[in-house]
């Protein structure tokens, strides 16, 4: 009897300390390689970027934010990005929900994808320079993200 007490007890410290040691560490992921969209514009040019999301943009959420890649979080609520010469736009709520159901848009709608166009301006004195951007939807069902770059280039 004394003999099964001390496996008891020996197997519960094992089981212990397994666990002590496994909840500082980070669990192990996989890199995940991602193909990301490049917008490329000269200096004085404005292009437009087709986006598409499988949220509904249009909810009580913080809508559409765009921000520089490492910006700090405390500038969220935002659809208007500017910097050094170039200016990123996404659509404020309303006129997103509205162009989404464009008739044009109706093969994503179908099947369920809301559709915005982000807008892209280098002034006239952009240097060329590549500018890494993250796009959200955050909405009251969750958070829709993807990365993007701008890149300008020289005249």
């Amino acid at each position: 009897m004394r003999k099964s007490w001390l496996v008891v007890v020996a197997t519960g410290c094992v089981v212990a300390g397994a666990l002590r040691n496994s909840e500082g560490q980070q669990p192990k992921t996989e890199t995940t390689k991602k193909i990301v969209p490049v917008i490329a514009l000269k200096p004085g040019e404005t292009k437009e970027l087709l986006m598409c999301a499988p949220c509904t943009l249009f909810t009580r959420g913080g809508g559409l934010i765009i921000q520089a890649m490492g910006e700090s979080a405390e500038k969220q609520e935002r659809t208007v990005w500017k910097k050094e010469g170039v200016t990123v736009q996404v659509p404020a709520m309303g006129d997103a929900f509205t162009a989404s159901n464009a008739p044009v848009y109706k093969p994503l709608s179908d099947k369920g994808l809301s559709t915005f166009v982000v807008t892209v301006t280098a002034a006239k004195d952009a240097k060329p320079r590549l500018i890494e951007m993250h796009l959200a939807d955050q909405t009251c069902s969750g958070t829709c993200e993807t990365d993007f770059r701008v890149l300008v280039v020289a005249p």
